[in-house]
């Protein structure tokens, strides 16, 4: 013979999801505490303005490909011998240094954004990752461990709020490393270069960088917004 389970009477209780935290139990449902309540929103917040600066840097990416193709035929036309296009070429310069100097400040805000929003999201969940909350933060801005241990952080948050990570997630990180590698190609050529023909192969490059910074900073918004929602709707069971 089987019986219906009788619920406990209401009153505080340990929390459902494993952490320390005590909730309130109605008879019904659970209640979070009004400080989670508080922490969560501010999660949400981060979460928000992270998204935010990210899609800037994406516009500014976008704004600064328009820039190296009009520089790049600029460039040429002027290798085929106009020389009236040193006056674009001038413009180039200046769009350059304005465009590059934004995209630097808005990657900066949208690092300590990410950094912050991804430590008080781990904060929520410990003991189901590998990695304390501060490494979240903190691998981003390692040399070398920079390289792996962010993408295996951003897979442990997914399957810690109780979701499986995308299949495509490897495919943004790839995108976000081959922008940086892009990048790095640039300035190596750019520092060297001693040619005209050098120096158009470093906007190329650029363009190249920004397109797989384009395409990472989308998918960046989809991972915030998964992430953001597995914590705040995680499962409440008893």
């Amino acid at each position: 013979m089987s019986s219906a389970i009788t619920p406990p009477p209401p009153g505080w209780y340990p929390a459902p999801d494993d952490t320390q935290a005590r909730w309130w139990w109605n008879g019904s449902s659970w209640l979070r505490p009004r400080n989670e309540q508080a922490t969560l929103r501010t999660i949400t917040k981060l979460a928000t303005a992270t998204q935010v600066m990210v899609i800037v840097c994406g516009v500014l990416a976008l704004a600064l490909v328009g820039v190296e193709t009009m520089g790049i035929t600029a460039l040429t036309s002027y290798l085929d011998g106009n020389t009236s296009a040193v006056e674009t070429l001038h413009l180039y310069d200046w769009a350059w240094t304005v465009g590059n100097a934004l995209a630097t400040v808005s990657m900066i805000a949208a690092a300590a954004l990410w950094a912050t929003w991804q430590y008080r999201v781990a904060l929520q969940v410990p003991g189901l990752t590998r990695r304390a909350a501060g490494w979240h933060a903190g691998d981003w801005f390692i040399p070398i461990l920079a390289l792996w241990r962010p993408f295996q952080d951003i897979s442990d948050l997914w399957r810690a709020v109780g979701r499986t990570p995308p299949r495509w997630l490897i495919v943004w990180w790839l995108l976000w490393i081959a922008s940086f590698i892009s990048f790095k190609w640039s300035n190596q050529i750019d520092s060297r270069a001693e040619a005209l023909e050098q120096i158009r192969a470093t906007m190329w490059s650029s363009i190249l960088g920004e397109a797989f910074l384009i395409a990472a900073a989308l998918m960046a918004c989809i991972i915030i917004r998964g992430i953001t929602q597995g914590v705040i709707h995680r499962p409440q069971q008893q």
